[in-house]
C-alpha cells in the first residue's frame, strides 16, 4: 500500500463529518460460495471522486481494503487482496464492491468513505475544511446450510414494582425492557416509542445479538420518569426491524402506564402523615396534662407506706 493512502487513511477516519449524506446497501444475505456486491452513492457537491472500502470485523478496528476513482483500476492496500474483492467506480456519486466465492470468515460490516483528496500532503492541508463521509455500513451474513430464516418474537417487560423504592434512589425513573428472542439470522435493529413518538434518551441495546442455540436473542432497556410511567394510558411501544433478504419487517409489542404515586401525591401522603401524628402527639400531650391537673390521692399512699415500714 502506498505511503499516501495510508496516511489519507488516517485522516479520513479523523476528519470523518458526523452528518453522513451517504446511501449504501444497508444488509446482505448469502449463501457460503456466491458473491456478495454492494453499493455506495452520494450526491455531495465538490469534487468527492475518490471512494473507499473498509472491512470491519466483530470486535476489531476498520482496516482499509481498496480506493477508487471513476474509470481507472482500483488501488488496493494489499495486491493479493484483488484475488478476493473487486470494486468499480464508473460515475462520480456512486460505486459498488464485490466480495467473492464468500466463506464464514468474511462476515463483517463493510463500510465506504468519500473524500475529495487522495495524496498525503493534500489530504493532510484540506481534509478538515471538506470532510470525508462514511456510509452506514453493509453487513454481511453467510446464511448456514438449510436454515430457515426466522422472524423475532418480541416482549415488552413492565418495571420492576421494587424499582426506585429505596431512600438512596434518586433518579426517579423506571426500566422498561424489551426482549426480542427466537430469530435468525442476526440482522436486527430496535426502536422505542413513547405515545408514538420515537425517543432515544435512556435507550440502552445490546451491542450485538447473543445466540443461544440455533436462533438469537437481543435485549434492549428504555428508562422513563416515574411521572410517565404512572400515567396511566401512556403507550410505551418497543418495535425489532428484521432483515429477511429482501425486505426490513418489524415486529413490535407495547405496554401501558399505571395509574400510580407520582412525587405529588407521595409529598401530600407524607404530610397527611405527618399531620395524623401531629394530631395523636396533642392528643397524648392532654392526657398528660389531665393527669398532672387530677393527682392520685395521697391518703392510699401513706396508709401504704405505713403498713411498709
Amino acid at each position: 500500500m502506498s505511503s499516501s493512502l495510508v496516511v489519507c487513511t488516517v485522516s479520513l477516519l479523523c476528519a470523518a463529518g458526523s452528518f453522513t449524506p451517504m446511501h449504501q446497501t444497508p444488509a446482505l444475505l448469502v449463501q457460503a460460495g456466491q458473491s456478495a456486491q454492494m453499493s455506495c452513492s452520494h450526491q455531495l457537491h465538490g469534487a468527492y471522486y475518490h471512494m473507499y472500502w473498509f472491512q470491519q470485523f466483530p470486535g476489531e478496528s476498520m482496516e482499509l481494503i481498496v480506493h477508487t476513482l471513476p474509470f481507472q483500476p482500483p488501488e488496493f492496500s494489499d495486491i493479493r487482496r484483488q484475488h478476493k474483492y473487486s470494486a468499480n467506480k464508473t460515475v462520480y456519486g456512486s460505486g459498488t464492491f464485490t466480495v467473492k466465492s464468500v466463506e464464514p470468515s468474511d462476515v463483517g460490516v463493510y463500510l465506504c468513505a468519500v473524500s475529495p483528496h487522495s495524496e498525503a500532503d493534500t489530504c493532510l492541508a484540506v481534509s478538515f475544511f471538506f470532510p470525508a463521509y462514511f456510509g452506514g455500513g453493509t453487513k454481511l451474513t453467510v446464511l448456514e446450510s438449510n436454515r430457515a430464516i426466522t422472524p423475532p418474537r418480541v416482549k415488552v417487560l413492565e418495571p420492576s414494582a421494587e424499582e426506585c423504592q429505596s431512600r438512596g434512589d434518586k433518579k426517579n425513573r423506571k426500566t422498561l425492557v424489551c426482549v426480542a428472542s427466537g430469530f435468525y439470522p442476526d440482522v436486527v435493529s430496535v426502536s422505542w416509542r413513547v405515545d408514538g413518538r420515537e425517543v432515544a434518551g435512556g435507550v440502552a441495546t445490546d451491542t450485538a445479538a447473543r445466540r443461544q442455540g440455533r436462533y438469537y436473542d437481543l435485549a434492549s432497556s428504555l428508562r422513563v420518569p416515574l411521572t410517565q410511567w404512572f400515567t396511566a394510558g401512556k403507550n410505551f411501544s418497543c418495535t425489532v426491524s428484521f432483515y429477511n433478504g429482501n425486505e426490513t419487517v418489524d415486529r413490535s409489542d407495547w405496554v401501558r402506564g399505571i395509574e400510580g404515586m407520582t412525587a405529588h401525591t407521595v409529598k401530600l401522603s407524607y404530610a397527611v402523615l405527618i399531620a395524623k401524628n401531629g394530631v395523636y402527639g396533642a392528643f397524648v400531650a392532654f392526657l398528660v396534662r389531665l393527669a398532672n391537673l387530677f393527682p392520685p390521692q395521697q391518703q392510699s399512699q401513706d396508709v401504704v407506706v405505713s403498713l411498709c415500714s
